[in-house]
């Protein structure tokens, strides 16, 4: 597994528990990676992890990796 995936792992398990000890349910969570200064390997891979929203501070930089 790599880091990149076995950290979404972790962090979609921590947003799970967080949930069910404040009686909320896990799908009203959205989690979003900040993908400031990433390369597009790695955002690829939190994609294919089930990531889906992502972080951006300058529009520059967002839509050189959009694509």
């Amino acid at each position: 597994m790599s880091d990149v995936r076995s950290r979404v792992a972790e962090v979609t398990q921590r947003a799970r528990e967080a949930c069910v000890r404040s009686g909320r349910k896990p799908d009203c969570v959205i989690i979003v990676a900040v993908s400031k200064t990433k390369p597009v390997s790695m955002i690829l891979e939190a994609v294919e992890a089930g990531l889906r929203d992502f972080g951006e501070n300058y529009v520059q930089e967002f839509l050189s990796k959009y694509e």
